[in-house]
This record gives structure tokens, C-alpha cells and sequence, in this order.
């Protein structure tokens, strides 16, 4: 019930590099790290590399993050192939996340490259945050998008996926696999024109007179002659008598 008028108390928020870096070092599924400060002023990124014994995902170290950061502070995290010490020369932040988006890339299905390239462009994001298991709503995405995502994919595949089924099964390899089965669907479903013979045609025809011996008798039959002369026989020479006058 406040009033418009009224002013919202608001202050300056700022992003502290050095909490982050703590915040990643203090996670032990973490063995190396290098850390960004964006300067559009977005949310800060991070390449972590992750020792794979200990079995943790980005989920879960995004999650481990989230009890020492808040929201605004917790970086976007791109998971590196190797340390960053195996390698002889200085790395290059944006040369190590395209390497990555090739490695995702290669574990994605082709339907699902086209899926991601979709979401990316649909969400304004790089495409090396997104993963086989992204979910759409996750990602950022509304229902809103998810009208322009179902006409995009119709555009680009030529199969019409419903917004149903897409709230539904809202992962990159779960759309991915949607737009395969309307596929396998659609090459399985003949049109019914071409179940149905064209009207005339001679395969038609033949089938209409098969039907006519079959079901019906012809105007020449005996049976049919001796019912079509009663009138002629009985009725006519009786109208004829009725209609005769008497001296």
C-alpha cells in the first residue's frame, strides 16, 4: 500500500574480488582456478579446473559457492579440460572458453548443437554455458521464449514441436530429442492423400465396376426385365378400362 511517489532506500553494490577467489579456493573439488571481473560490470566468471575423483559438478560447486557468496558475486563457472599449469605459455581467457564451447559442442548430438545455438541466440548467451542437461527455464528462458523457440526450431527442422511438450522435457537433449521423434513421426505418417486413389482414375473405376457385379444386378437381367414389364401388364391395360366410356 505504499505510495508510487514514495522512494525506494537502495546502495551501491560491489563485487569483491578477493571474497570470490577465497570463496573458490576454499573448495576442495577445485584444484586450480582463474577468476574475471567483467567490465560491463556482469557477473564476474571463473575457469575452474575440477580433480575427477572427486566426482563434483559445476551444480555442485556453484552450490558449495552459494553459502559464502551472495547471488550477485557467485561467477559463472566454465569447467577447463586440463590445469592451468600444464600449460607452457599464458593463457588466454577467451581462448580457453571457445575450447571449451568446442568440447561441449562435440558432446552434444547435432540436434542438439541446433538446440543450443537456438537458446543461445534466443537468450543472448554464449553457447559454452550451455551444457546437454541445461535446462531451458534454467538457463533464463520464460514462456514467452518459449513461443519463439518452438517457431525457430519449426523454421530450422521443418517439425512442428508443441509448447506442451517442450515445458515438459525442457533440456537441450530432451528438445533435441523431441524435434527426432516428430521426425521419425512425420516419415512414418503417410498423408491421406496419398492413401486415397485419385478420383477417376482407372484403378478407381475398376474397383466401382467390381462393386456394380457384385452388389447390384443389371438392367438386363431376367429377374430385373420381368419386374420392370408388370406395370405394362397389369396396371396399364387396367387404367386403360377404367378410363373407357359405356354406350
Amino acid at each position: 500500500m505504499a505510495s508510487m511517489t514514495e522512494l525506494i532506500p537502495c546502495r551501491l553494490v560491489t563485487v569483491d574480488e578477493g571474497e570470490i577467489e577465497c570463496a573458490l579456493a576454499s573448495t576442495t573439488a577445485i584444484k586450480e582456478f582463474a577468476l574475471r571481473l567483467r567490465i560491463d560490470g556482469g557477473i564476474p566468471e571463473a575457469l575452474v579446473f575440477v580433480d575427477e575423483k572427486s566426482g563434483s559438478i559445476v551444480d555442485d560447486i556453484e552450490e558449495a559457492i552459494s553459502a559464502r557468496l551472495p547471488g550477485y558475486c557467485i561467477p559463472d563457472l566454465h569447467r577447463l579440460p586440463s590445469p592451468l599449469s600444464a600449460r607452457k605459455k599464458e593463457f588466454d581467457f577467451d581462448e580457453l572458453k571457445k575450447e571449451i564451447a568446442r568440447q561441449h559442442s562435440a558432446t552434444l548430438s547435432e540436434k542438439g548443437k541446433l538446440v543450443a545455438e537456438i537458446i543461445a541466440n534466443l537468450l543472448r548467451m554464449d553457447p559454452a554455458d550451455i551444457f546437454g542437461d541445461s535446462d531451458f527455464f534454467l538457463l533464463g528462458g520464460s514462456s514467452l521464449v518459449l513461443g519463439q523457440l518452438s517457431y525457430n526450431i519449426r523454421k530450422q527442422t521443418g517439425v512442428d514441436v508443441g509448447i506442451p511438450m517442450l515445458f515438459r522435457n525442457s533440456t537441450i537433449e530432451g528438445i533435441a530429442s523431441l524435434i527426432d521423434e516428430a521426425k521419425a513421426r512425420s516419415r512414418t505418417t503417410e498423408p491421406l492423400s496419398a492413401r486415397m486413389s485419385p478420383l477417376g482414375s482407372e484403378e478407381t473405376l475398376h474397383d466401382a465396376g467390381d462393386l456394380h457385379s457384385i452388389g447390384a444386378r443389371s438392367q438386363t437381367n431376367l429377374l430385373c426385365m420381368m419386374i420392370q414389364a408388370i406395370p405394362f401388364l397389369f396396371f396399364h391395360p387396367l387404367r386403360l378400362a377404367l378410363s373407357c366410356g359405356y354406350p
